[in-house]
């Protein structure tokens, strides 16, 4: 599976891992902008890649700021 489905997300093996699954969706993404030549939906698509790899980030980083604390 390429993209998410709400059914199959529980099955899914990236779904213990935030930052794993959003880094997924946003290759995904990257892809499917790839192969669009429709100049709004490539840049909608890229756009979106771009956001899910920073919310992915800014988990890890959440993570680690709190494992540091405990």
């Amino acid at each position: 599976m390429r993209f998410c489905d709400a059914e199959a997300c529980h099955s899914c093996p990236a779904a213990t891992d935030m930052p794993c699954c959003l880094r997924r969706k946003a290759q995904f993404c990257r892809w499917l902008a790839r192969r669009r030549s429709a100049r709004g939906i490539r840049g909608a698509l890229e756009t979106m890649s771009l956001q899910l790899m920073e919310d992915a980030e800014a988990l890890e980083r959440e993570a680690a700021a709190l494992s540091v604390t405990r």
